[in-house]
């Protein structure tokens, strides 16, 4: 027989539900504190992440570039990935000694994140390599043999990369298939393409990528962009594209590299449907300005 005692259930009377009542206000406190420390948390975080993008951001596309003597420079970048400020695309501008300065535009594989980090990649053996050689063509070289034999690179990526004497207004470039180039003639509004003298980099084992000379004189622009800036033309066709690039620069008066960049970006992404976009874009200008040998 069973004798364990018989539990009744208790009923709910006002003492129980006034004692619930303050368990329930207890909790309510405690969910309050904990939703405050995980706000806090969650906005340190998300300072921290915009830290970190911003130091990413200026890793691929420096906010601020160097000063080089007898040119005005501009650049203007812009991220297809929602919530970057950064992808693929990168540029840069350094003196490399000898009164030279270098630069460089360029285009890495991938999307986000992930063309962002082989962009970071390519920008630093880039960098490193021009400074080592001060030769656009044997640094294209360099950095071509390490991303094939090494496996630097995820994907190939396209280059342009100029060494500019501040003494001479000489440019040598090379073209590692990027897109063409373009310069303004200042004295005769005539547009010249710079066309590709090599290969991507990464695309194969080739040790020799051809240089071009060139002089840039007073007034001459120079527009180095990628393929992000002209990727809307009619019928998807390039080489329009290229051409109505051309008119932009051609046609434009502005008053500085900064605002010639921001006109003629205006004039190609900013004249069509954003969803026309599915890469990023980068165009620098590049305007002598006046005679380095004078300024010394």
């Amino acid at each position: 027989m069973n004798t364990s005692p018989v539990v009744k259930p208790k009923s709910r009377g006002r003492l129980e539900l006034a004692v619930t009542a303050g368990d329930c206000g207890a909790c309510q406190t405690q969910v309050d504190r904990w939703t405050d420390k995980v706000s806090s948390q969650f906005r340190d975080l998300k300072g921290r992440e915009s830290r970190l993008q911003d130091h990413l951001r200026n890793m691929v596309a420096p906010v601020e570039i160097e000063h080089a003597p007898g040119l005005d420079i501009g650049v203007k970048y812009e991220a297809v990935t929602p919530g970057l400020t950064f992808g693929g695309d990168f540029y840069d501008v350094f003196p490399i000694g000898g009164h030279c300065y270098a630069f460089v535009v360029g285009e890495a594989g991938g999307e986000g994140l992930e063309a962002a980090e082989q962009a970071v990649v390519l920008r630093l053996l880039v960098r490193f390599a021009l400074c080592s050689t001060q030769s656009p063509g044997e640094a294209a070289a360099q950095v071509n043999r390490l991303c094939v034999r090494n496996g630097a690179l995820a994907s190939s990526a396209s280059l342009f990369a100029a060494v500019y004497n501040t003494r001479t207004g000489t440019l040598i470039y090379v073209n590692a298939g990027h897109e063409p180039a373009l310069r303004r003639r200042g004295r005769t509004d005539r547009v010249e393409l710079l066309a590709r003298t090599g290969p991507r980099i990464g695309e194969g084992p080739v040790d020799d990528f051809a240089e071009r000379a060139t002089i840039l004189g007073v007034s001459d622009t120079l527009a180095i962009y990628t393929d992000g800036l002209i990727e809307h033309a009619p019928r998807c066709n390039p080489s329009l594209g290229v051409a109505l690039l051309m008119r932009r620069v051609c046609c434009n008066d502005s008053n500085s590299a900064a605002q010639l960049a921001e006109c003629v970006f205006a004039g190609t992404r900013g004249a069509a449907p954003p969803s026309l976009f599915r890469d990023d874009a980068c165009l620098m200008t590049v305007i002598r300005t006046g005679d380095p040998i004078a300024e010394g």
